[in-house]
């Protein structure tokens, strides 16, 4: 192969600089098309994980880089323009397949990107005569910005939700409350000849009072104590729990637990009543 002229490819870049003529043509759908049906013929679909395509991508880029190696001051190696091409074609077909595999527009995505790069470079902002200068203040300010809204990001994703654990109790409580629907929390029963009288509970009772025992070993008594409404009447209604806050509502489906483990069969009264699953109703919609 000739050797390239590098004059005449330096003449040929400054006319067409001149000419505002573009010097960079996209892919066409049939070169993709291409690209692609190569791949498949040959069966290599099963092995471009997004994972191995990027590492290609960067090997090549890297081949690329490596024909500047040792160049000086040459910062074109004009001399080396075929050697670039071939590096550069192999980046673009590594593109093309990561986007194929991605889902994407690889267009799409060229665009996408430039309106994000010229809201943060505006042209009237990168006047001439300060040349990089603004570039590398503009640059500055915007990974700046970045970090701040990561920091940002990673600070609230990090902050703890102190209604973590009742949340994730949630799905519990609302299944027993609809348990309750067509089933009782437990029944009156007796031993002893019809001397001693208890409450001989549900199996599902028995476990969400373990949900709810778990519960307030979270939320200590003091928090549940300082939440829990005075002024409620002995049989709230949804209107009297809706304006309750989440803690509130919670201490008093631990409040209904701890009266039942001072007199058997309150927990029965308040399930009999509706008073539990209303409560559970208005925590739902907090929640």
């Amino acid at each position: 192969m000739p050797t390239p002229n590098t004059s005449d490819q330096k003449e040929r870049l400054a006319k067409r600089a001149a000419q505002n003529e573009p010097a960079v043509q996209m892919l066409s759908p049939v070169t993709c098309a291409k690209i692609r049906a190569f791949r498949d013929a040959r069966g290599w679909a099963v092995y471009h994980h997004p994972k191995d395509l990027a590492i290609s991508i960067s090997l090549e880029a890297a081949e690329l880089l490596e024909l500047f190696q040792w160049s000086g001051p040459d910062a074109e190696c004009l001399e080396k323009r075929e050697r670039m091409l071939e590096e550069l074609a192999d980046i673009a077909t590594y593109a093309v397949l990561l986007a194929d595999r991605l889902g994407a527009s690889l267009d799409e995505a060229v665009l996408e990107k430039l309106e994000k790069t010229e809201a943060k470079y505006p042209a009237e902002s990168m006047a001439a005569e300060k040349g990089l200068d603004r570039y590398e203040v503009l640059k500055a300010k915007a990974r700046a910005e970045e970090a701040e809204a990561l920091a940002a990001k990673m600070s609230n994703e990090d902050a703890p939700d102190p209604l973590a654990p009742l949340k994730n109790a949630m799905p519990a409580l609302v299944e027993y409350a609809r348990f309750l629907k067509s089933h009782p929390a437990g029944a009156w029963t007796s031993a002893s000849n019809d001397r001693i009288y208890f409450v001989q509970y549900a199996p599902e009772t028995v476990r969400i009072w373990a949900v709810l025992d778990e519960l307030a070993k979270v939320f200590t008594k003091p928090v549940l104590d300082g939440a829990y409404p005075t002024t409620l009447p002995s049989y709230p209604d949804a209107a009297d729990l809706a304006p309750l806050e989440p803690l509130s509502l919670l201490s008093l489906l631990i409040g209904i637990l701890r009266e039942e483990r001072r007199r058997d069969g309150a927990f029965l009264s308040a399930a009999d009543a509706g008073i539990f699953s209303r409560i559970v109703a208005a925590l739902e919609a907090k929640c």
